[in-house]
């Protein structure tokens, strides 16, 4: 019988699809499970699996630190490192399992939201972007960007010796 819209099937039914999703996924990556018990047969080699694969997450992580005020994709960089982490390190692979209940919790109510109340979010949000690129249009328009920036630089220079002086100029 198939189920009602807004209708959630009990939590023993979601536990359970949950647990076979877990069980699918751990098949796929049974190779590399393999592949990683062999490495860490012997000590030396457990060693250095382990150090490289703190190194290769560690990176991630802090790229994606560096990538959530910069361009890229911060946050999936930062899941990729904490996945990578968490075959190592046990305290990751906690923070990860807290990190999927999260995202399931917020799918849950985002799913719950009203869609009137969803619509209201997405214009308000819309607007309060359109307020900001009318903002960032009216200063440029207003300074002049190019000469507001060159100028600003000469002005950081003149009491910070250190700072290179721009090119071309």
């Amino acid at each position: 019988m198939p189920a009602q819209p807004g209708h959630e099937p009990p939590e023993l039914v979601q536990r359970a699809l949950a647990r076979e999703a877990e069980l699918e996924q751990s098949e796929r990556f049974a190779r590399l499970k393999r592949l990683h018990r062999k490495a860490h047969s012997n000590p030396i080699s457990a060693f250095f699996t382990k150090v490289l694969l703190t190194l290769v997450g560690g990176f991630f992580v802090l790229a994606g630190i560096v990538m959530l005020v910069g361009p890229g994709q911060g946050v999936l960089a930062i899941l990729f490192g904490l996945a990578i982490l968490a075959v190592e390190w046990p305290w990751a692979e906690r923070l990860l399992r807290r990190l999927r209940e999260r995202l399931h919790e917020a799918r849950v109510k985002a799913a719950a939201l009203d869609p009137k109340a969803r619509r209201r979010r997405l214009l308000l949000t819309l607007l309060a972007v359109i307020a900001a690129v009318g903002a960032a249009a009216c200063f440029v328009g207003w300074f002049g960007w190019p000469s507001a920036a060159v100028s600003s630089w000469h002005w950081l220079q003149s009491f910070a010796g250190f700072l290179p002086d721009l090119p071309g100029m």
